[in-house]
């Protein structure tokens, strides 16, 4: 079973790569305007996605969490140079309630989680297939990336996200 879905993790890297209509980004850091070192693409919720797994992956990931997914993201690190540096994702670090799934496809990259603001960072290094949930106070508390490495395969993290829709930028007081 393990190898099968291996397998099943490569196939649907394979079919992303090759069909996904991918966007690079555009984003100032100081005072450049520099390309997002990886690819992206975004669906809303109820957009058509570029493969029916997809479809069964945010079911299955709604259901076993008891929160409906809507909006799904893809990013694609196509070689050790593409990455994300620490960062919190910005329209979940103000809310009470959130919960990000993100789903690896292809080759095992560091993900590196630290305290916001610095300190000792951990590697918790998806594989092809892996789940990993961040919820509760990871977006407020913690910041995440994927760095640079020397060589790596590619590589593309299916995200899906959502939000109690509470919290500090948005409560009345």
């Amino acid at each position: 079973p393990g190898d099968a879905s291996v397998l099943a993790s490569v196939d649907l890297l394979d079919a992303l790569v090759e069909t996904v209509r991918w966007r690079q980004g555009r984003r100032r850091m100081y005072d450049r305007v520099l390309d997002d070192p990886r690819l992206t693409r975004w669906f809303q919720a109820g957009e058509a996605l570029p493969h029916p797994t997809l479809d069964a992956v945010r079911d299955v990931l709604s259901a076993r969490y008891e929160v409906p997914f809507g909006a799904l993201g893809l990013n694609y690190y196509r070689d050790g140079h593409d990455s994300v540096a620490f960062h919190r994702d910005r329209e979940l670090r103000h809310l009470d309630d959130t919960l990000v799934a993100i789903v690896t496809l292809g080759a095992a990259r560091p993900f590196l989680i630290r305290p916001r603001g610095g300190g000792a960072s951990r590697d918790v290094r998806p594989g092809s297939g892996d789940l990993l949930v961040m919820g509760g106070r990871t977006q407020a508390d913690w910041e995440h990336a994927v760095p640079k490495v020397a060589t790596a395969g590619p590589r593309v993290s299916v995200s899906l996200r959502w939000s109690s829709r509470l919290g500090a930028s948005t409560r009345s007081e």
